[in-house]
């Protein structure tokens, strides 16, 4: 479902709307102005943000428990699933070579090959059956800290405009509602960087909690996603060293690192776990065998073994081998600034892309107390300069999304202020507040447009999404329907079936799961009917989305 009027006269609508935010905020009622004001300075405007970025979720995901669409959404919930199940790992897989799944070990063990975080936040969740729910919660923390800090550097109107820039992006907010690692990660960074402001504040009369979760949040990001960690850790770590020394906390900080390392132990108790050695982890052993060209690196090297998959698998990756390949150091004159292209594109999409130049000058005039998120986003950026991707395929990078929305807000204030100052608005009785009152109406009405249009922005990115979903739910339903108590689904796919949206999948508990989905394999496929001779078999044609029963 594409935005109506797509294309320039979208943008151009929507220039047309900013333009009269910036001219018209002079002539609204300063008594309105005041009461918006009193409304988002209350103590309770965050936790509002936080139950409406819940309810938009909510409204994107359909339910809580949404199809996982890519291959790493369904690693990420089998794993969570077995945590659920208070295993570290599932039993091998029958007949292996019928549940190849990408991402996930099936001999001589079942895991995922991610580091654990990600699936340990969602267990709760899929332990009720419904893995969306911590979704949405840790989509509901991100959007009350997104407010608030926003609020607490700066003022209100900024933090709500701020909130809604960051809200209502289509790709963005596709992000947020699906079980991607980044569900998690982003509010671990809005955790520490509210956590390293608060430790700052001289005032602060606990500041000692502060510090303690500021470390904690960055060792918990480090086991969902290491090289995201980094680029948090460095720059709130020069911050908080400088308080730590001129206050002389030592015993402070020691006790914070000792929960920081405690959170960081998960991680080779995790290796010992699955793959029996604590310095071995299930990625690198997994991408050795695999995907031996996903490591930071540049081009690819064609000798490098490779374990066989399936044809569609094989496709998937296949189109990860052609970005590696093009990888090189020479192409990064053309690779760096279309990542950049593609990081506007979907962090400003459709109507809002005139919204660049806002955040282009709002960078310029970030706060002091805002400047290590930009940092952190810088340094994310530049971590994954030697990574390999889809210049379009822009998720690595969104933890950076606040900082962007941010300067967005702060950006429209300065252009008002501009305004107002060139114009020498000055206080009269229609307002009273001059210049700062012009200022501050253009931003009650950027926020009441940006609240108008969020609505219809939460539409559209769920109708896309259920676009993309519709064969992977359809194949959901029709193995639902399926009366028998046990059976084997053996899925045949088209030629021209994606390659990165998959229907097979693997259970937690392959005797306790009521169907297997597994691949076709003609002719072998008797061989684990034999073995598995109390499941009554089923055939899937993906291309024609039917199922028969074979046995």
């Amino acid at each position: 479902m594409p935005f109506p009027f797509a294309g320039p006269l979208t943008y151009a609508l929507a220039a047309l709307a900013i333009v009269a935010c910036l001219i018209f905020g002079a002539r609204v009622s300063p008594a309105v102005v005041a009461r918006v004001e009193r409304a988002v300075a209350h103590r309770a405007a965050p936790w509002i943000a936080a139950a409406l970025t819940a309810l938009a979720i909510f409204s994107v995901a359909g339910s809580l428990d949404p199809v996982a669409v890519y291959h790493d959404e369904r690693a990420y919930v089998l794993q969570a699933e077995l945590f659920a199940h208070g295993n570290w790992k599932g039993a091998p897989a029958p007949i292996p070579e019928f549940f190849t799944q990408l991402h996930v070990f099936v001999t001589p063990f079942l895991a995922a090959k991610y580091p654990l975080g990600n699936s340990l936040f969602l267990a709760p969740g899929a332990f009720l059956g419904a893995p969306a729910l911590m979704v949405i919660v840790l989509g509901a923390l991100a959007g009350g800290l997104v407010f608030a800090l926003a609020r607490r550097v700066t003022n209100g109107l900024v933090a709500a405009v701020t909130w809604l820039v960051w809200l209502s992006p289509g790709p963005v907010l596709g992000v947020r509602a699906g079980y991607m690692s980044q569900v998690t990660t982003a509010p671990l960074w809005l955790v520490t960087w509210y956590a390293v402001l608060r430790y700052s504040d001289d005032n602060e009369p606990r500041g000692a909690r502060w510090l303690a979760l500021a470390v904690a949040a960055v060792a918990a990001c480090a086991i969902v996603r290491p090289l995201t960690a980094v680029a948090l850790a460095v720059p709130c770590a020069v911050v908080l060293l400088r308080r730590v020394v001129a206050r002389r906390e030592w015993r402070l900080a020691a006790l914070s690192l000792a929960v920081g390392f405690a959170i960081l132990a998960l991680l080779p108790l995790q290796n010992l776990e699955t793959t029996g050695n604590w310095r071995t982890s299930p990625l690198v052993t997994y991408t050795r065998d695999v995907t031996p060209f996903d490591f930071p690196t540049f081009g690819y090297a064609e000798s490098q073994p490779i374990a066989p998959l399936p044809t569609d698998l094989a496709r998937a990756r296949q189109s990860l081998i052609f970005a590696r390949v093009l990888h090189t150091p020479q192409n990064l004159v053309w690779i760096l600034p279309t990542r950049v292209a593609a990081i506007a594109r979907a962090t400003w999409s459709d109507w809002r892309l005139p919204l660049v130049l806002f955040a282009i000058l709002g960078l310029f005039r970030l706060p002091k107390a805002a400047r290590v998120a930009a940092w952190s986003a810088l340094l994310l950026y530049i971590v994954h300069v030697m990574h390999a991707h889809n210049p379009w395929w822009t998720l690595f990078y969104h933890e950076s999304v606040p900082v962007l929305a941010f300067a967005t807000a702060l950006g429209f204030t300065r252009v008002t202020e501009w305004m107002r100052a060139r114009s020498r608005t000055a206080p009269d009785a229609g307002n009273p507040g001059g210049a700062a009152g012009a200022t501050r109406g253009s931003l009650v009405l950027a926020t009441a447009a940006l609240c108008a249009i969020s609505p219809f922005d939460v539409a559209v990115t769920r109708a896309r999404l259920d676009i993309l979903k519709r064969p992977q739910r359809y194949f959901r339903e029709a193995v639902a329907s399926i009366p028998d108590a046990k059976s084997i689904v053996f899925v045949h796919y088209p030629a021209s079936a994606s390659g990165h949206l998959s229907l097979v999948g693997n259970p937690p508990d392959y005797k306790a799961a009521r169907t297997w989905v597994v691949y076709d394999r003609g002719p072998e496929n008797a061989r684990l009917m034999a073995l598995a001779s109390d499941r009554v078999a089923y055939y899937y044609d993906a291309g024609y989305g039917t199922l028969e029963r074979v046995r």
